[in-house]
């Protein structure tokens, strides 16, 4: 049999089942030979699966775990990066700002010593101007020495308790932060050490002094500060204004330890544990001698007009140490005492390299008190070897010869032996090797006046160093652009990047412990992996075998699916029926039941779409109707809330429809303003027809813009801008009005133009002559003294534009000094005398003789560019002053001088000059015939005056004695002339000196008084008595003159301080108590002086009454309590001795004269006691008087002064008393009361221990 027939005969024997069946057979063919393919293939799969996936999981762990550190490791640098670079400009910024806070504390100092040259000088101003510029300087915390730790440990820590602090609000929660305040206690120290007056030989003649009280000739520097100081010659050119300001001048102080002074390093180097005589060094000697320093100020004292001293201020450098000892580059750091133990400090270099302020005071550049020199600086082995084998004892002369500014490949460590041992480690920059100490980097940093910083290694760490000037520059300060010197904030790098270092440890870890989890995960994951691959093998042999079985079942339910086939047609017609279109017959089969089952489906298809069109139309109205519905809303909304006033009103003005903002600027409902038309708003500036023709140019044009008067409802006026537009609304025209309320506009103009006006008033008062021009050169400004010195009238120039050189006072084609700004025309300046420019002001002198009416004047003009907001002129101002008497007044100093000479030739005095060996120089003939010649030139040349001398041994006293005063004032001597005649000359000699301040020559004058000598003897008597008799009289007047001018000029000069408006109030409150302190003391001298008058002509009354002992002494002990604080003398402990068998006891006498006495004997123990006590007391003699007394530990009287001391207008004067005011009238009256009250007077005392005067009264 053939295949094929047998072929044929298996699908007959198939044809003969039923369609039941065949589709069993079929759909088991069709589904169980694949099912058992997929599981083979699955079961296949999972076998490799495990082999493949667990290599690819263990490489992209170590992926993951590479990626992540490298990622961790990049952010970290990037974040410390970042961070470093924030810090350091924070810190740059900060060493920027502490030297602003510098060199504007210094320049207050210059406005004080300016100030002070408006006073007068006397001691009490002095004192009570020192007394009242103080300064806060911070206390700094006390450290003991803990032996057992050998650490230095506070003393005065600041507990800070819990407070409790209230939640704060949501919106503040993030990043919220509360920091307790720390509480640094302060105090109150006077800024200047010193206050002096000195003439103008260098003598001081008045002076308020912490450092020295006595009065010193400074131009010897012996004299001055640590002799150290050499600034009189520097002095001597001052002008009126300038300042001279001396260098940081102070000991040094030493230290043999360089680092922590404990008792482990002094040990090691085999010196006692003797912390206090060694140099401070903040926390790591918070014991040791601080360094002390001056700055001194120093300028010109002028009365009427003429220079006669000098007034000098004595800066403490503590105050601008103040700045920077507290100072932290680590940001939130309250510090309590200085503190370089962790490389984050401020310190000071001077501009020329000088270290002058640093925590570690041993650092700082200082002075020999003994010798008045520089110490020796730092040096590195080598210098320091050359400078000790040269010979030369001061360390600067020989670095004179030295290189200055090491280069970076210089750089070395220093010995850190080679002066320790001298304890000398003061830092010049200019000399030093060290990284950290280079003035290479700081000083190149800050050459042109900029900031900065680098980072240098050192000592194990990367540090930070900033460098910023100072940027005060009066005197010699102003020749470096570094100004006063240059702030350097030293850090530790580490301290920017702390955060991120904790950061990178916790990452790294974090690292470490994630690759941990994830090796344990790996080995899970295998194992997790093997056991799913044997279940997946399970799993699929089970699984294939339910399907096989799910298959059969699936075969039968299909063949019961095509007897159903009709009723699903049924099914479907009864859902169309119900419009579910969405239904489909399902579709088996092509036979005629396939065919009308699809047939009904297309029909489903078709009225579905149908039906989906419609629906989407429905939509798409209703989205269409609320889209018209949020425009309109919007438009409504955009209506009312417009910042302009909306109208639409029809073509006649009626108003149709308004917005809220026309309800508010016009006050009408909206109903209300329908009712009226555009012109029932318009104000009476305008009338109903030029409002209508406006509406009716709307209508023609489309649009119309113009300002408006209008008026509310409440009848107000309000101006504004109105912009008319044409619409159109359902084909009918209406206008739409914008109106824009312009009144704070108008009021802004109007204020301009009040400005305006007001600064036209200024120029035109201005005492100068002043026009100004804009930047078209028209003239916009000509003040009436312009008017007055051109005699032209403003309305003839105002206006006029580029001058075609032709402002008629400067001449015919003069150019004005206005083209100069900007135009640096030698030939313009051609036409000035003196022509300077300051800045942006030019200056110039100019003869001009068209000026007032042609009498002509030489002026000096002063020219400025006026310069707007953006820095771009818009114009210039110039000024004229006329300068013709100051030109008047050279000439005549010219003719003075001329004068002088010819003085010089015919004056009778003997006029002279010679060397100090004798040798004549230059003489007028006067004296060349004293002397024996009748020609000057013969004098001069033949002539020595050591030759003239009668007893040549006087002229040797003579030259020894200027040699220490400088100047010798009217002394008689013995001469003999060439002839051998003796004759008397007075003479007046001084020394002459240059600028190196060594001696030129001598100059002096002699007058021959031989005749008058011969006179004298003859008046001496009768001279003595004259002199006796107005010896009191003139005493008695200098002294009240004094004592009367010092305390007038305090309240005068005072009174006149209080009425800047600018000063502060606590300022202020000083010197008003300072005005009534000196009111009450000029009231006690007039009263004193009274007294004496009535004493004198008998007319002193007295007045007796009874009083109690006990209230009288307590009165007075109230009174001169509350006297004793006004004099700040709280120090001073006041006893009142009062014995209890005094408590009834009465007196008869006069109260008042008796209260007088005993203040003035307690205002004289006040005076000249300045430590221990002061006591008031009374006792019961025998003799039925009343023994009051006053007791001091003050000063005391010589046994030889204590007679004279109650006569009148006597002083006893000493050192410590110089200073001390009075008139000496208080204890001469209170001698003249006691006699006035039958009573004693008398006293014991011991010098320097004190003294107890006493008082008896009769008590009847």
């Amino acid at each position: 049999m053939s295949p094929f027939k047998s072929f044929t005969n298996f699908f007959s024997w198939i044809n003969s089942f039923k369609i039941k069946s065949k589709l069993i057979i079929l759909f088991i063919l069709l589904k169980v030979i694949p099912i058992a393919i997929i599981a083979f293939i699955a079961f296949y799969g999972a076998i490799s699966l495990e082999k493949k996936l667990i290599p690819n999981i263990e490489k992209i762990y170590k992926q993951h775990h590479n990626t992540f550190k490298i990622a961790s490791s990049e952010f970290i640098k990037e974040n410390i990066t970042s961070l470093d670079s924030a810090y350091q400009n924070n810190i740059e910024n900060q060493g920027v700002e502490i030297g602003k806070q510098i060199a504007n504390f210094l320049y207050q100092r210059d406005q004080d010593i300016i100030l002070l040259t408006t006073l007068p000088i006397a001691y009490s101003t002095f004192k009570n101007f020192a007394t009242v510029n103080t300064s806060p300087l911070r206390i700094p915390a006390k450290y003991s020495y803990d032996k057992k730790y050998g650490i230095w440990k506070s003393l005065n820590k600041e507990v800070i308790k819990p407070v409790s602090i209230s939640v704060p609000l949501p919106q503040t929660s993030k990043y919220y932060s509360c920091k307790h305040s720390s509480k640094i206690q302060n105090k109150q120290v006077p800024i200047y050490k010193e206050i002096s007056f000195i003439n103008l030989s260098g003598r001081e003649e008045i002076k308020y002094s912490t450092l020295s009280k006595d009065l010193k000739n400074i131009k010897y520097r012996r004299n001055t500060y640590i002799k150290a100081e050499r600034y009189f010659d520097k002095i001597q050119s001052l002008k009126k204004g300038e300042i001279y300001v001396s260098d940081v001048i102070g000991a040094y102080v030493k230290a043999q330890i360089r680092g922590k002074y404990n008792i482990k390093n002094t040990n090691e180097i085999g010196i006692k544990f003797n912390p206090e005589k060694s140099a401070f060094a903040g926390i790591e000697n918070p014991v040791g001698k601080r360094y002390k320093a001056i700055i001194r100020f120093i300028t010109p004292y002028y009365k009427n007009g003429i220079k006669i001293g000098y007034i000098s201020l004595a800066l403490d450098f503590r105050h601008v140490q103040e700045f920077t000892d507290y100072a932290s580059p680590v940001q939130g750091e309250i510090r309590d005492i200085p503190n370089s133990e962790s490389a984050n400090y401020c310190y000071l270099w001077g501009p020329e390299g000088l270290l002058i302020a640093h925590p570690k005071n041993y650092y700082i550049s200082g002075f020999n008190p003994q010798t008045g020199k520089r110490v020796a600086p730092w040096m590195h082995q080598q210098l320091y070897d050359e400078w000790k084998s040269s010979g030369e004892s001061d360390a600067y002369t020989f670095l004179k010869s030295v290189p200055q500014w090491y280069k970076p490949e210089d750089f070395q460590a220093s010995s850190k032996e080679q002066q320790l041992d001298s304890g000398q480690m003061a830092l010049d920059i200019r000399y030093s090797r060290e990284p950290m100490w280079t003035g290479y980097g700081l000083f190149q940093i800050t050459k042109d006046g900029g900031f900065g910083s680098y980072q240098y290694f050192w000592d194990g760490k990367w540090k930070l160093m900033t460098a910023s000037p100072i940027p005060y520059f009066t005197g010699k300060y102003g020749n470096s652009p570094r100004g006063f010197g240059i702030v350097c904030l030293g850090a530790d790098v580490n301290e920017f990047h702390k955060s991120a270092s904790k950061m990178e440890i916790q990452i790294n870890n974090l690292v470490k412990k994630e690759g941990e989890i994830l090796q344990s995960n790996l080995k899970e994951n295998k194992k997790i992996l093997h056991k799913f691959s044997i279940s997946t093998i399970k799993n699929l042999s089970f699984a294939s075998v339910i399907m096989i079985f799910i298959v059969i079942l699936i075969a039968i339910w299909l063949s019961n699916l095509l007897t159903s086939k009709l009723k699903n047609l049924t099914i479907g017609a009864q859902e169309f029926g119900k419009e579910n279109f969405n239904f489909r017959i399902p579709v088996n089969t092509h036979d005629e039941i396939g065919s009308l089952e699809k047939a009904f489906n297309n029909m489903a298809r078709e009225l579905h779409l149908i039906n989906k069109k419609q629906k989407k139309y429905e939509k798409q109205i209703i989205e269409k109707n609320s889209d018209l519905k949020n425009i309109s809303y919007f438009l409504n909304q955009l209506k009312e809330h417009s910042p302009d006033a909306l109208f639409v009103h029809q073509p006649s003005g009626q108003i149709t429809e308004v917005n809220q903002t026309t309800e508010k600027l016009f006050g009408y409902s909206k109903d209300q303003i329908r009712n009226l038309s555009i012109q029932d708003l318009s104000s009476s500036k305008h009338n109903q027809e030029e409002a209508l023709a406006k509406i009716n140019e709307t209508m023609l044009k489309g649009c119309v813009d113009f300002e408006w008067e209008l008026k509310n409802k409440a009848g107000l006026i309000v101006p504004a801008t109105v912009r008319l537009r044409k619409i159109n609304i359902k084909n009918k025209e209406f206008v739409l009005s914008f109106v824009t309320d312009i009144r704070k506009r108008k009021k802004a103009e109007q204020d301009v133009r009040k400005a305006h006006k007001q600064l036209s008033d200024i120029i035109e008062f201005l005492p100068d002559a002043t026009f100004v021009i804009n930047k078209e050169k028209i003239v916009i400004a000509w003040n009436k003294a312009l008017e007055n010195m051109t005699q032209i009238p403003k309305s003839k120039i105002i206006g006029k534009g580029n001058f075609e050189y032709s402002i008629p006072f400067y001449g015919e084609r003069r150019p004005i000094l206005i083209d100069l700004i900007g135009n640096d025309d030698p030939l313009l300046k051609s036409k000035y005398q003196n022509v300077t420019q300051q800045g942006q002001y030019i200056m110039g002198e100019v003869y001009v003789p068209s000026l007032y009416g042609g009498n002509g004047a030489t002026v000096r003009v002063t020219a400025s560019p006026l310069i707007d907001e953006n820095g771009k002129i818009y114009g210039a101002i110039e000024s004229v002053r006329d300068i013709s008497h100051v030109k008047k007044a050279e000439l005549e100093l010219k003719l003075s001088e001329e004068k002088y000479k010819a003085i010089f030739n015919d004056s009778v005095l003997g006029i002279f000059q010679s060397t100090l060996d004798g040798q004549l120089i230059n003489a007028n003939i006067a004296f060349a015939k004293m002397i024996g010649f009748s020609d000057v030139n013969e004098a001069i040349r033949k002539c020595n005056t050591k030759e003239f001398y009668l007893e040549p041994e006087r002229r040797t006293i003579i030259i020894k004695k200027l040699l220490e005063e400088g100047k010798i004032i009217t002394y008689a001597e013995k001469f003999i002339n060439r002839s051998g005649k003796v004759w008397i000359g007075n003479i007046n000699v001084r020394f002459v000196k240059n600028a190196n301040n060594k001696s030129n020559y001598i100059e002096g004058f002699v007058e021959d008084v031989t005749e008058l000598k011969k006179y004298e003897q003859k008046l001496i008597e009768a001279k003595l008595k004259a002199e006796e008799s107005d010896r009191l009289k003139s005493s008695f007047l200098a002294n009240m003159s004094h004592e009367i001018r010092t305390p007038l000029n305090s309240i005068i000069g005072f009174s006149d301080l209080i009425n800047q408006k600018e000063m502060e109030e606590s300022k202020r409150n000083k010197f008003i108590n300072i005005i009534h302190k000196n009111g009450k003391q000029l009231l006690r001298i007039i009263s004193d002086i009274l007294d004496v008058s009535k004493i004198e002509v008998g007319q002193l009354v007295i007045t007796k009454s009874e009083f109690l002992v006990k209230e009288f002494m307590q009165d007075i002990y109230t009174n001169f309590s509350e006297q004793i604080e006004e004099e700040q003398k709280s120090h001073l402990k006041f006893i009142l001795d009062f014995k209890e068998e005094l408590n009834n006891i009465k007196i008869i006498t006069d109260q008042g004269r008796l209260q007088q006495i005993l203040l003035n004997l307690l205002d004289n123990a006040l005076k000249f006691t300045e430590k221990g006590c002061i006591t008031l007391g009374c006792k019961k003699t025998k003799h039925s008087e009343i023994l009051f007394f006053v007791k001091d530990t003050g000063v005391g009287i010589p046994l030889e002064d204590q007679n004279k001391i109650f006569k009148r207008f006597i002083q006893v004067e000493d050192a410590s008393t110089q200073f001390l005011s009075g008139t000496g009238l208080g204890l001469a009256i209170s001698k003249e009361l006691t006699k006035l009250l039958n009573g004693k007077i008398w006293l014991n005392s011991i010098p320097q221990k004190g003294s107890t005067f006493y008082i008896s009264i009769p008590s009847k």
